[in-house]
């Protein structure tokens, strides 16, 4: 669950900086996502993995 959602243009750096801005996870199509973010290419950037 995210805390808020990302605007139109948004950009993130990297993970660290969507997770910061509350935005994480990014799905495909919304502001901020980007392919090189989604590390196992499902769409979903950013996403919590087991241990974090």
């Amino acid at each position: 669950m995210r805390a808020n959602t990302p605007q139109p243009g948004a950009y993130y750096r990297n993970c660290d900086a969507a997770r910061a801005a509350g935005v994480a996870p990014l799905y495909y199509g919304e502001p901020g996502y980007r392919e090189g973010m989604d590390g196992d290419g499902d769409g979903i950037a950013c996403e919590p993995y087991p241990g974090m």
